[in-house]
């Protein structure tokens, strides 16, 4: 693994274990090992220049007495607790026009590669979350609900260049949830997307 990704993932996994809200609002990481795989997939997706100035985020905001896990838990709230988010949003950092923007356009683009990648591989995605945030409720949170939450957390500097890395995978006609996904299967044993697939199918006619 990546000396990068893998000082990314010792940092974020210390966050998600101090954040108060991770532990009530994410049913996705029950242990360590499953933070890894999910977490060092997508990160194995990033560019250096991306993963660099995530870890300034992480570590300007330890620095400020901040924790940008936790943050992202209570940005979910809005969507699935109003009344609990009305009394934690003052811990939030005040977001600017150009954040807002840039948070919105990469959510639409991770959206349209999600559908994309659900229709291409049903099995496999079967047991994902919704995609659209009108499916939010206290019990489930969307894909884009999640995906935006994060994204918030990001500094615009960081954005800006989430931003360049997804235009360049759209000009190449590639898709970014497909390559996570990807990454995600390699480290449960398949050697492909169309591999896990197809064991998922004859799993299901056993």
């Amino acid at each position: 693994m990546d000396a990068s990704v893998q000082e990314l993932l010792d940092l974020e996994w210390r966050l998600f274990d101090a954040a108060p809200q991770a532990g009530q609002r994410s049913a996705q990481f029950e242990d360590r090992e499953q933070f890894i795989i999910t977490r060092s997939a997508q990160l194995a997706a990033w560019s250096p220049e991306l993963l660099k100035s995530w870890r300034e985020d992480l570590r300007s905001a330890q620095a400020e007495g901040r924790n940008p896990i936790n943050e992202k838990y209570i940005y979910m709230l809005e969507r699935v607790d109003p009344e609990q988010y009305a009394a934690l949003k003052s811990d939030l950092p005040e977001a600017s026009l150009e954040k807002l923007w840039l948070v919105d356009w990469i959510c639409q683009a991770q959206v349209v590669w999600q559908e994309a990648l659900q229709k291409k591989y049903p099995r496999i995605t079967q047991n994902s979350r919704a995609i659209h945030r009108s499916a939010d409720n206290q019990d489930s949170v969307s894909f884009e609900t999640f995906v935006r939450s994060e994204l918030m957390t990001y500094s615009v500097c960081t954005l800006r260049l989430y931003a360049r890395k997804v235009e360049k995978a759209q000009k190449a006609g590639e898709n970014l949830c497909e390559t996570i996904l990807e990454n995600t299967v390699r480290q449960l044993g398949f050697d492909s997307l169309e591999t896990a697939n197809s064991n998922m199918i004859r799993a299901d006619q056993t």
